[in-house]
């Protein structure tokens, strides 16, 4: 009998001197799936743009949350990404999946994604920077 590997969406939201993380919203609090195949972790941001900068976190059983990685829209990031982890944001839906493919029992976590929005303030001039 296969094990099964269930998986925690959760939001995160940091404060940080320079810039502010925001949360995105999950489609579903929980996934679960068979260990060796495919599942897709879905999040929604109403102002999601291909421009923004995400942030991912994992958190173990009994464990405090870690860096996993970031990127910004969607480029990759870290090479020593495991291959098994892909990401897309689709500008159109407002949505960034996390797809896990032949997940592994020692995927089980909860998942944290997190962005940081680049905007531009309507009362800058040129010289402003966005962020």
């Amino acid at each position: 009998k296969a094990d099964s590997i269930f998986i925690f969406l959760g939001f995160l939201f940091l404060g940080c001197l320079l810039f502010i993380l925001r949360p995105l919203i999950a489609f579903k609090k929980e996934e679960s799936t068979l260990e060796g195949t495919s599942v897709t972790l879905s999040y929604k941001y109403p102002k999601l743009s291909t421009s923004d900068y995400f942030f991912w976190y994992l958190q173990f059983p009994g464990k405090p949350p870690e860096f996993f990685f970031s990127h910004l829209g969607s480029k990759a990031t870290l090479q020593s990404l495991d291959p098994r982890f892909s990401h897309k944001v689709k500008d159109d839906d407002k949505m960034i999946n996390l797809q896990i493919s032949s997940a592994a029992v020692t995927d089980s976590a909860v998942y944290y994604c997190a962005v940081r929005p680049t905007h531009s303030d309507p009362k800058c001039r040129r010289g402003c920077t966005k962020t």
